[in-house]
């Protein structure tokens, strides 16, 4: 009759002698978990270094700042620079005949349609042909002012008004600028004298210049 074990016993010769008991393994750092080593403080050469890549990089900037390309001119001013000469009185008169004639054209054929339809003007219809000649040439004068600096007869004659501060012409100048122009003719062209100090009697009114175009451009 065998003789048995006692559990005890079997479990205790049963037990793995050669191998030794693992060592906790400690869970890596998650990126929420904050650092407890402290930074090693930099060496005198290391900070000498980090000082001078700032520096350089601060030069640098300031550099490209530097060099950056102004904002392009607008392209209203591109033919009209500040070393552009002043209008010449002969140019003035020869812009302001221009103009002239085309209002007079105007009333030729105004007239000529009139005679045309049988109707024969009096002394009493030139108020009305008057007030129609003056309504014609505003805007006739006006829109290109403030559209282009310039009526038709400037524009023959190479020249162009902007404001003295050289913007382009509101409406209000451009009107004032009309109204300089008529006041001239009705003197006979004798306010165009003052166009001799550089500034002609539309010029002041309006506070405007001109000046000839760039021919180079």
């Amino acid at each position: 009759m065998s003789r048995r074990r006692p559990a005890e016993e079997s479990l205790l010769f049963d037990l793995p002698l050669d191998t030794a008991p693992a060592e906790p393994t400690r869970a890596a750092p998650t990126p929420e978990e904050p650092l407890d080593q402290p930074a090693l403080p930099l060496t005198e050469a290391e900070a000498e270094d980090l000082a001078e890549v700032a520096a350089a990089a601060e030069t640098a900037e300031r550099s490209h700042s530097a060099a950056k390309p102004e904002t392009a001119p607008p392209i209203y001013h591109r033919r009209y620079t500040r070393r552009s000469p002043r209008a010449t009185l002969r140019t003035r008169l020869a812009a302001g005949l221009t103009d002239l004639g085309v209002c007079a054209a105007v009333m030729v054929v105004l007239l000529v349609a009139l005679l045309a339809q049988g109707v024969r003007p009096t002394v009493s219809d030139w108020p009305a042909a008057a007030l129609f000649l003056l309504s014609f040439s505003f805007l006739y004068s006006v829109l290109p002012l403030a559209f282009w600096g310039r009526t038709p007869g400037m524009a023959l004659c190479g020249l162009r008004a902007t404001s003295t501060d050289r913007r382009p012409l509101s409406f209000r100048q451009a009107a004032l600028k009309w109204l300089g122009s008529v006041l001239t003719v009705a003197f006979l062209g004798l306010p165009l004298l003052l166009a001799l100090g550089g500034r002609s009697l539309s010029d002041l009114l309006s506070g405007s210049t001109t000046r000839l175009l760039d021919r180079a451009d």
